[in-house]
Formats: C-alpha cells, structure tokens, sequence
C-alpha cells in the first residue's frame, strides 16, 4: 500500500493536537492530523470542559430564576426534560466540533480519522475504519511528529512501550506545547514554548 507522505503529523487532535497543526500549517508545513474520534476537539470539548460548561450554564438559570424571588419576580419549580437538555447539549458540541474541522480545511490540514502507531522513526500506521492507512512524514529536518495526549498517558511508558528508534517529537499536554529532545520515550513537559520551524 502506497503512503501518504508528510513533513508533520499531529497525533490527537485536541485543543493541543488541533492549535499545534494549525500554527505548523500557518508556517507553511504540509500537516496531518489524525483523530480516532468522529469529531474534533479532544476530551476538552467533546466530554469534558465544553459538555460540563454548558449543563452548568442550564443549571444556572434555574438559580436565577430563584434568586429572582426578591425582586418580586417568581417562577413555577422548572420541569427538566433530560432529552431535550441532552439534545441542546450536543448542538454545542456538533457546532464546536464542526468549527475546528472547517478551520483545519480552510489552513489545508489534511485530516485522518483512525489511530495511529509508530512503524518506524519516520512511518505511521493509522488503523481506520476503512482498512490500514500508513504515513510517512519528515524524519530529517524540522519538525517530526505532533504527539497530544493527557498527562497520566506517558506515567507507564516503557523504554519499549512507544517504539525502540529514536525520534524527535513535540508533546502537547494541557494545550501546550513544548519540544522534547530526542529520545526513545517520551515524557510531557510541563510548560509550553512556541513552535520553531526549525
């Protein structure tokens, strides 16, 4: 099978994943991002911060339609309707989602649903629904591979457990991105710096 060739790839397309591709597009590098997700946005948005800030804001309203009591204005006790409120819930979500894979075609960010393994120091096998997908990206010059995935993923990591060559990639915990040396296992830095098309 023939492989799609690539300067980067971005693995995990969280906000994280999806910034680091953008920003490496915009310096004019031939990015893709690979996703074993239907949509876009990571835990971030389409589990975590944006689902739970959304039932928080619903949430909020009945608080202030209680609160409202002293000012002379009152309300009936509200009726939850849990489907409907679920329903609202994954509008936002869809509409997010579909916001950052429209900007990743608009920047020209090819983009693969599936996930990926390291076949090498410069190969990627990415398992989709379709069949097997590999990808060759630049192992030479620049940057190499975009790799985004929470903190707590790295902890177990053998010498072995990722792949026994070593590379050079770029972590992206919390949204950050940060440039590791190379090596055959990789750890997340805490803090971020800007990416070098170095």
């Amino acid at each position: 099978m023939n492989s799609i060739k690539t300067e980067i790839v971005v693995v995990g397309a969280g906000p994280g994943g999806y910034a680091a591709a953008f920003y490496a597009a915009d310096l004019g590098k031939k990015v893709i991002l690979i996703e074993k997700e239907t949509r876009l946005g990571g835990v971030c948005l389409n589990r975590g911060c944006i689902p739970s800030k959304a039932l928080l804001y619903a949430t909020h309203q009945i608080v202030n339609a209680r609160e409202s009591a002293h000012r002379g204005i009152t309300f009936a006790e509200p009726k939850i309707e849990l489907e409907k409120l679920r329903a609202w819930k994954e509008s936002i979500l869809a509409k997010l989602s579909g916001g950052v894979a429209t900007l990743a075609k608009m920047r020209g960010v090819q983009v693969m649903q599936g996930r990926g393994y390291f076949e090498g120091s410069n190969k990627l096998r990415v398992e989709t629904d379709k069949g097997q997908q590999f990808v060759e990206f630049d192992a030479v010059r620049g940057l190499h591979v975009v790799l985004h995935y929470p903190m707590n993923t790295w902890e177990s990591c053998s010498r072995s457990a990722i792949m026994p060559v070593r590379i050079r990639v770029f972590t992206v915990p919390s949204g950050r991105l940060k440039r590791s040396a190379s090596s055959d296992c990789v750890r997340p830095r805490k803090y971020a710096s800007s990416i070098s098309s170095r």
